[in-house]
């Protein structure tokens, strides 16, 4: 019995046609919903999925483009930023360079550290 069943299954697969096929208990349904379809489709109650895809993607094509275009805004502004900074950090490098020089030649005097006398009031 055992070596007969391998071709009993085979035979009842091949039975029930291709891949491809729908035959089955429910293939009356299927053809139903496809009708129904393509009805609706028909009567402009619901669009092509081809049209409703368009219409998704090209929504979608303009919110990315708005997002890119805020970010090269953003991308910009930071450029804008970092060439300010740069630049402040020039100035105050150029300006420390400047302070330790003339501390180096003696034309600065350096400041007494503690006050000599406390303040006082002016009562």
């Amino acid at each position: 019995m055992a070596v007969r069943a391998p071709g009993r299954r085979l035979r009842s697969i091949c039975a029930r046609g291709r891949p491809g096929d729908r035959r089955g208990p429910y293939q009356h349904l299927a053809e139903q919903f496809e009708r129904r379809l393509k009805a609706m489709q028909h009567a402009g109650a619901m669009p092509a999925p081809r049209d409703g895809q368009i219409a998704r993607l090209k929504e979608d094509n303009s919110a990315l483009r708005a997002r890119v275009s805020a970010r090269d805004a953003e991308i910009a502004e930071l450029k804008e930023f970092r060439k300010r900074a740069l630049s402040q950090l020039a100035v105050q490098h150029a300006e420390l360079h400047r302070l330790r020089r003339q501390f180096a030649d003696g034309t600065v005097r350096r400041l007494p550290t503690q006050p000599s006398a406390p303040f006082s009031s002016c009562s």
